[in-house]
């Protein structure tokens, strides 16, 4: 800490002589005196070397003021006492301790008063089932809307009902298809082993399909689904992709002249920061895409996988999905296609159907249409008419439908829920509204 000591040099002294003006007689007062002379104005001027001031009077230098030295430091001070917080032994709060001392307690706060009930939620839709007048299933209506059909399914051949297994998958048995009693489920004898039978086994098992009935359709033996025989081969009548029948790629009729749509993709959220993604059942890629999924195709009579939705992403995701017009992902008019139709199972989390536009990000901010599908163990087909398709509501930007469907550019198959939740699909085959069971 720096002090100013202030030492004067030089002083002026002035001394005033008062004459005085002798007696007179006469009682006349004394002449007033003239005013005095003006006091001297002082200034302070910093020295050229900052060592202090210079002082002076009426432009006569009286004196210098120098900046004190820098002081002795002051002795450190003593540590500072800890303080720590211990429960009270009644579980009321804490009592604060420091050096030794209790210095105060802090008691635990009481329970709020409880908020005001929030408002009734609007009623949910009401869906109810009717029997179709051929009685041949049911349709679904929920809000006064028809969504979908459920067909009554047929009972499937069965060739071998044992209780404990299905026997040895012999040469003699190839192609066989045996229900195992215990789970219910129907498998196909293939190259000496037992595999789970896909929908198109079981419901043309037995079928003859060959030159002679080139083109013919029968209705499948455990659903209403159609089937052509095509080249020797049972597939699905008039759909646009039929995994069953090894198909690579969706034909949708609306391809840019690139040659490139309809082929097989798969997302996810890791360029969001998360990490769910698919598992495949064997290795991806061909000889011209190492990410092309036709081995998953040959493998699964369909495209399939297991959905697993890791952390790192509020909203994690991931899906499948084709372009109709190529890569450039131009949209297309499906308007006419009155819907659209899909063959699939599902378990775990259950498929979001979603028709992605040209200038997603623009266009509706990535709030696109979209259809759940319910989840089903086994094989099952739904139709899910445009109307079924709807937009989220409080984000993105609104599009009307008529003006959506002719820019569509994608159709996607997306899973979405929380971290941690997983599953499984196997999309078999995909066509326009009402082709799949008629």
């Amino acid at each position: 800490m720096k002090s100013k000591k202030l030492f004067l040099y030089n002083a002026s002294l002035s001394i005033l002589a008062i004459g005085m003006l002798s007696a007179c007689l006469d009682t006349t007062s004394a002449p007033e005196g003239e005013k005095g002379a003006d006091g001297t104005s002082c200034s302070a001027k910093e020295l050229k070397d900052k060592s202090g001031y210079e002082l002076s009077c009426n432009g006569e230098v009286v004196g210098t003021i120098k900046n004190g030295e820098d002081g002795v430091d002051g002795i450190d001070g003593k540590d500072g006492t800890s303080c720590s917080a211990k429960e009270l032994d009644d579980k009321s709060g804490f009592k604060i301790v420091c050096g030794g001392e209790v210095v105060g307690t802090i008691k635990n706060g009481e329970k709020g008063i409880d908020g005001k009930d929030g408002e009734n939620g609007k009623d949910g839709t009401a869906c109810t089932a009717k029997e179709l007048s051929d009685k041949s299933g049911y349709e679904l209506t929920c809000d006064g809307e028809v969504v979908g059909i459920i067909k009554n399914g047929k009972d499937a051949v069965v060739v071998d009902d044992t209780s404990y297994g299905l026997g040895d998958c012999t040469l003699a048995r190839q192609n066989t298809v045996a229900r195992f009693t215990v789970d219910n489920q129907y498998y196909i004898c293939k190259t000496g082993a037992w595999k789970l039978a896909s929908l198109l086994e079981i419901d043309t098992y037995q079928q003859v399909c060959n030159a002679t009935n080139e083109g013919e359709i029968i209705t499948g033996l455990s659903s209403n689904i159609k089937y052509t025989c095509t080249n020797g081969k049972w597939t699905y009548a008039n759909l646009l992709w039929n995994g069953a029948n090894g198909d690579y790629r969706v034909d949708t009729g609306l391809d840019d002249g690139s040659d490139e749509s309809g082929y097989w993709y798969s997302y996810d959220d890791e360029n969001f920061g998360g990490s769910s993604a698919i598992t495949w059942p064997v290795a991806t890629g061909n000889a011209y895409d190492y990410f092309a999924l036709d081995p998953i195709i040959d493998k699964c009579g369909g495209l399939c996988g297991d959905v697993s939705l890791g952390a790192g992403y509020d909203y994690p995701f991931v899906g499948v999905g084709f372009n109709l017009t190529g890569p450039d992902l131009t949209g297309a008019d499906i308007t006419s296609w009155g819907g659209i139709c899909v063959i699939y199972t599902a378990t775990g989390i259950a498929p979001i159907l979603e028709l992605s536009p040209e200038d997603e990000a623009n266009l509706t901010e990535y709030n696109n249409y979209i259809a759940t599908l319910p989840l089903s163990l086994s094989a099952t087909s739904v139709d899910l008419p445009w109307s079924r398709f709807k937009q989220e509501s409080g984000w993105g930007n609104k599009v009307d439908q008529a003006e959506y469907l002719t820019k569509v550019a994608a159709i996607n198959f997306k899973f979405s829920d929380k971290a941690g939740t997983s599953g499984h699909f196997n999309i078999i085959a995909i066509g326009k509204y009402g082709t799949c069971s008629n």
